[in-house]
């Protein structure tokens, strides 16, 4: 506490104020270097880095109207909350007299949500290519079976894909499975198609661990087998997500089955978060059930 009180004695800049949040909070390395490129934008914005009292709600909101013009409505509003974070921060040890109000700053609208997603057919191919992948991981994983299976799973589960890493061989019980997911803490059960279950089954013989999905190498092993599978599957609208757009996928799927089951299928509780997965130009479908894909 005391080289916090120090440090904001000293600096009443964004940035020193930013280093004594860091140091107060503990935060992470990734949530501290984002604050840090809304605090850079700011004072290229601005010409120089402002001193916090010069941080009033009219300057505020010129910058996130600039934020807004020059980049999008989201990116001005992750720096509208950055810097509000550093101001709270500031009021509560006294280096301002309070915080401006939040009301009084600009508040750039979202657009609605237009996700889009793979068709069954995409879904097959990129699955086919990945069963094309050569060659195994260094731990012996073989890295076609690998892939085919993350992305079999993904689809049926609709897990994220942190929790299909953590996917372990205690959560399934025949062809149903259980797990607590990691962002929610919120337990989620589905249904696994036998010949899947039995995969992940056989798999994890293979690995010898009980969490079958865990990441064989780096991420960027893991990046370049993506690339690998968007070239051979012929996809050209293939993200840098590809289990999330997977997710997307499944969820318009079940959208175009019954609309009632994409909450339960995503995990999620708050119904209208569903309109950020579902494609909404690929609805009606007179399925009655998510598609299989073997």
């Amino acid at each position: 506490m005391d080289a916090v009180a120090t440090m904001l004695r000293t600096h009443n800049d964004l940035l020193g104020l930013l280093d004594a949040f860091a140091i107060h909070h503990a935060a992470s390395i990734g949530y501290i270097g984002a604050i840090r490129v809304s605090c850079n934008r700011l004072a290229n914005y601005l010409g120089r880095h402002p001193a916090v009292s010069e941080l009033d709600p009219l300057v505020l909101s010129s910058f996130v109207r600039h934020s807004e013009e020059t980049r999008s409505p989201a990116t001005a509003r992750k720096h509208r909350a950055h810097l509000l974070v550093l101001l709270r921060f500031a009021a509560d040890f006294g280096l301002i007299p309070s915080c401006p109000e939040s009301r009084k700053i600009r508040c750039p609208k979202l657009p609605a949500p237009m996700p889009t997603a793979w068709t069954v057919e995409e879904v097959r191919r990129i699955i086919a290519a990945a069963e094309k992948i050569p060659g195994r991981f260094r731990d012996g994983t073989p890295r076609g079976r690998y892939f085919a299976l993350l992305l079999r799973i993904a689809w049926e589960s609709g897990l994220r894909r942190s929790d299909c890493f953590r996917l372990r061989t205690g959560d399934l019980s025949g062809c149903r499975a259980v797990i607590r997911m990691r962002k929610t803490g919120e337990v989620h059960s589905f249904d696994l198609h036998r010949k899947t279950a039995r995969e992940f089954v056989a798999l994890a013989h293979v690995r010898h661990r009980e969490d079958v999905l865990a990441l064989p190498g780096g991420l960027a092993s893991y990046r370049y087998w993506w690339k690998w599978i968007k070239r051979i599957a012929g996809i050209k609208s293939m993200p840098r997500q590809m289990l999330h757009q997977i997710r997307r996928s499944g969820a318009t799927e079940w959208a175009r089955v019954d609309m009632a089951q994409v909450s339960p299928y995503l995990g999620h509780k708050d119904e209208t978060m569903k309109r950020h997965y579902i494609d909404v130009t690929r609805l009606p479908c007179r399925s009655r059930r998510l598609p299989i894909i073997r």
